[in-house]
């Protein structure tokens, strides 16, 4: 039986969701208010609404999941989105603000098309193509997590659930713009930190303690536990230098390194595969 607080906080979500719509439905009464809420985003909200919709159905279950399948080595996919997310917004977010300030552009396509002066909308076309064509795949994905999400807390057929998710999702995002998108992304975003801070603290507890948790994983797979303590000893010997934040760039290249040496499945042949998490499961 679902409790009846657990049905009354996913009730008011989604009323407060639906709400976020028709307040940002206010400032989108053009296509720039529509579509970059008129340029008038506070920065911490862009950041939260990149972060939320870039780490989402994907982190919070398929990434878990895919720990639990195959062990420590899913650490591998958490490296390559923090090292890719850290580069794209020193390297490339703000010259493409400059730039797309410059050429009032209000999408990707657009600032493409006058950048490289395609008369013929070319790009556009191509773009268009593209886009429809990856974020099916991504809404998909989406919405997928949602009918698991109402199947696994409330019981709720999975395509009910889906559809739920479906209705809620397209009503704030058709009449509220991306206005709502990024304010909803915030109370979602926020929501997934505190679950990201809290169920591993609840994890570590559960399992005994921090102590109690590195024993267990190091005796399915020691390789690395020992990298992790490699990288930690490097990184304390930067900061002790005072080199941490003069030679970033230096120091992830040698923690990559370093992980690589114990990380990589061809040095752990037969660790690799669905036992390293069940095993990991069992002895927890």
């Amino acid at each position: 039986m679902v409790s009846v607080t657990v049905i009354a906080i996913l009730l008011a979500y989604l009323v407060i969701l639906v709400a976020i719509g028709v307040w940002g439905s206010r400032g989108s009464g053009d296509v720039a208010g529509y579509y970059v809420a008129g340029r008038q985003l506070p920065s911490w909200v862009i950041a939260f609404s990149s972060n939320a919709t870039g780490e989402s159905a994907w982190l919070l279950l398929g990434l878990t999941g895919m720990a639990y399948l195959v062990g420590i080595h899913a650490v591998w996919v958490v490296l390559g989105e923090v090292l890719g997310v850290t580069l794209s917004w020193v390297l490339v977010a703000r010259p493409f603000k400059e730039y797309t300030t410059r050429f009032d552009s209000i999408t990707v396509p657009d600032f493409l098309e006058d950048r490289l002066h395609d008369s013929r909308h070319l790009i556009r076309i191509v773009s268009a193509v593209i886009i429809f064509t990856m974020v099916t795949a991504y809404t998909a994905a989406q919405l997928t997590a949602s009918g698991k999400a109402f199947k696994s807390f409330l019981g709720l057929n999975y395509t009910t659930g889906l559809l739920i998710g479906a209705v809620v999702i397209f009503f704030y995002t058709t009449i509220g713009g991306f206005k709502a998108v990024a304010y909803s992304d915030v109370l979602q975003g926020a929501l997934m930190l505190l679950s990201l801070i809290a169920l591993p603290a609840a994890g570590i507890a559960a399992a005994g303690g921090w102590g109690r948790l590195m024993a267990e994983l190091r005796s399915v797979d020691p390789q690395p536990i020992a990298a992790l303590r490699e990288i930690r000893l490097l990184a304390s010997r930067h900061c002790q230098r005072g080199e941490l934040c003069g030679d970033w760039a230096g120091l992830l290249g040698r923690a990559t390194a370093a992980g690589a040496l114990h990380f990589s499945p061809r040095s752990r042949p037969d660790r690799i595969g669905k036992s390293s998490g069940r095993d990991l499961h069992n002895h927890l």
